[in-house]
């Protein structure tokens, strides 16, 4: 009897070491982070950043923070900006890493769009009621040609350390390409803290890494046209991780009267409001600061024109809804777009 319970003390003290050694492989393999969330209002609009760590390694005073030099930059609500600064001087202003970069890309996709994303028409907007919601006439066309004559990304140059104006009167507007480098501002900032996991999302635009609490990657819904009774609707989801999604659209977003309404998208070329039935642009990048550009651009340029430029840009997905006739919504996509659709 001694030897088999020495047997069964051995059997039983290999059986927790094994136990023991499993455990602290599985701990170690899988380490279930927990999910913080950051949530607040800047730029306008909400934010939200959800991300997995162990710890509590962000704090919503360093994101707010990083907003308010973002806000330095680029604000045209700020009478500090650097952006109102060089609107109003007569030459140009020293310029900071963050405007550098977001000029540089618009300069970009204004020369790769032909035109149809263009920050340097602030004069135009202002013309066709931005900001206002109400006590808005529609300007003449004379009024239109001789504010174009002062506007375009072409009066726009970086020179050395310093953002010069080769037209005293050209100002710029960086609302359609500032949030979505947001979006990666912040993104890289939880880069450099090591996070693996996470989104971020300001006003729509969006940007994500990794996975969710599930293990799966993170998903977002995006407009569509449901066909059963021409209305738009929510129901399909995009699998993002690792890229970025904006959208731009005229939904909601007008000038005028209610009688009289007037999209907030202005063709730089024509110096027009956007009446082509396009009614919302989703785009696909890995960057957040190239969709929430080429969102606006597509907007411009319409269906055919985009998918011509997509042919060249295998990296890029857009999804359009659109209106053939009034209340009667349908929507397309390029074939990159659609390989993220309910992943």
């Amino acid at each position: 009897m001694k030897g088999l319970y020495s047997n069964s003390r051995f059997f039983c003290l290999l059986i927790c070491i094994c136990f023991c050694i499993s455990s602290f492989i599985i701990t170690n393999s899988y380490r279930p982070n927990r999910l913080h969330t950051i949530t607040g209002f800047a730029q306008g609009t909400s934010y939200s950043i959800q991300y997995l760590c162990d710890s509590n390694s962000v704090v919503k005073n360093e994101i707010d923070s990083i907003f308010k030099v973002l806000d330095y930059n680029f604000s045209l609500y700020s009478n500090t900006s650097l952006i109102k600064d060089f609107n109003q001087a007569p030459r140009g202003i020293s310029i900071t890493p963050h405007l550098s970069h977001v000029i540089t890309c618009a300069k970009d996709i204004h020369a790769r769009s032909h035109g149809s994303f263009d920050i340097a028409i602030l004069n135009l907007l202002s013309l066709w009621g931005k900001g206002k919601k109400q006590d808005f006439t529609p300007p003449s066309p004379n009024e239109i040609n001789n504010t174009l004559i002062n506007s375009g990304s072409h009066w726009i140059i970086i020179q050395n350390d310093s953002l010069v104006k080769l037209n005293p009167n050209v100002q710029i507007d960086c609302d359609g390409i500032a949030q979505g480098y947001s979006v990666d501002v912040l993104a890289s900032y939880l880069d450099a803290k090591n996070i693996s996991n996470y989104l971020v999302e300001i006003g729509g635009e969006v940007k994500s890494k990794g996975k969710n609490t599930q293990g799966a990657d993170w998903r977002i819904g995006f407009t569509t046209a449901s066909l059963q009774n021409n209305v738009l609707s929510n129901q399909q989801v995009l699998g993002i991780s690792g890229w970025a999604c904006t959208t731009s659209g005229r939904l909601s977003k007008f000038t005028g009267t209610p009688t009289q309404k007037i999209s907030h998208i202005i063709n730089p070329t024509s110096g027009y409001p956007v009446n082509n039935g396009i009614v919302s642009v989703t785009v696909i990048a890995k960057d957040a600061i190239i969709a929430d550009a080429y969102d606006n651009a597509f907007m411009v340029m319409g269906i055919d024109k985009a998918f011509a430029l997509l042919k060249d840009n295998k990296d890029l997905g857009v999804h359009f809804v659109y209106e053939p006739t009034p209340g009667h919504f349908k929507d397309t996509a390029n074939a990159f777009f659609k390989s993220f659709i309910n992943q």
